[in-house]
């Protein structure tokens, strides 16, 4: 198996343990009984996704022009893959956790509103980690 299927397959799990049960987590904590309203918190990472879909790329050229740099114009395709440590190693284990902690011990509106704002941010750090990680693992796919 390829690094980075394991990887991303690692990744993911930790986003589908909050979306999946998500309905079962916030709605009791927070006393949502409109189904309408609780599908809108599904939202919050679609559009953590959107946002950082639009810089990944970008950034993840920044970072091979960066390494470029430091080895004086060796070019080696992997430095992508530096661009998606922040999203595996920072962005989406920090924003499980902090989301466990917020639904541990948050209450009211400013609870809930921590609970989009992780949900917002945990869209992010898959971005950031699956662009970088599915391009580099399948280079010839689209060919």
């Amino acid at each position: 198996m390829k690094p980075g299927i394991l990887t991303f397959t690692v990744d993911s799990m930790s986003t589908y343990t909050i979306l999946v049960p998500l309905s079962q987590t916030v709605a009791p904590r927070y006393n949502i009984t409109n189904s309408a309203i609780l599908g809108c918190f599904y939202l919050a990472q679609g559009v953590g996704n959107a946002v950082a879909s639009r810089y990944t790329g970008r950034y993840a050229d920044w970072m091979l022009k960066h390494w470029l740099r430091r080895r004086n114009g060796v070019y080696v395709p992997e430095d992508r893959l530096y661009a998606s440590l922040i999203g595996s190693a920072v962005i989406l284990p920090l924003s499980v956790l902090a989301l466990g902690w917020v639904l541990d011990k948050g209450s009211g509106k400013v609870g809930l509103a921590w609970v989009v704002i992780l949900l917002f941010v945990d869209g992010i750090g898959l971005m950031v980690r699956s662009v970088v990680i599915l391009t580099l693992s399948f280079p010839h796919s689209f060919d």
